[in-house]
């Protein structure tokens, strides 16, 4: 059974509590900040104010296969590969949206969370079949999103 709607839930081991949804979360593992079971795209939304020059974007720690940003609206380039970074181009002064889309992967929905063995590299049926040592009553949940702030440059 799946429990659809707006809420966060706290795990705490092999427990998980309901709580009331939050409009907001920070740079860190979303996992942690209520979103443990989470699947699907977050975007984190970044006003900043440019004063007309050649602005590049870091994202060096994330844990996402991709992230995809926007700026005012429109497609600015997508983040995957080292160096982490997209050159968004020169902006016109003041004030602009950066949005970073962080897609999102079903291995905290549908996977293996009970499976110990932190270096499985096949997920297949065995995966979900653990005993012993490679089984836990607690939920093995991996990171997800931002984990540490984008870092905005500008070049005048």
């Amino acid at each position: 059974m799946f429990l659809l709607g707006t809420f966060r839930v706290s795990v705490f081991g092999c427990y998980q509590t309901l709580e009331a949804a939050k409009n907001c979360i920070g740079y860190a593992d979303i996992t942690r900040q209520g979103y443990p079971f989470y699947g699907g795209n977050l975007t984190y939304r970044i006003p900043f104010l440019s004063h007309g020059g050649e602005v590049t974007v870091q994202a060096s720690m994330y844990r996402s296969p991709l992230l995809s940003l926007k700026v005012d609206g429109k497609s600015a380039g997508y983040i995957f590969i080292s160096p982490y970074q997209v050159n968004i181009g020169k902006l016109n002064p003041g004030k602009h949206m950066l949005e970073f889309t962080v897609y999102g992967n079903r291995i905290n929905t549908f996977g293996c969370l009970h499976n110990c063995n932190q270096k499985e590299e096949w997920i297949g049926p065995n995966a979900w079949r653990t005993t012993g040592v490679q089984w836990s009553y607690e939920y093995q949940i991996k990171p997800m999103g931002l984990l540490k702030a984008p870092v905005l440059r500008e070049i005048i």
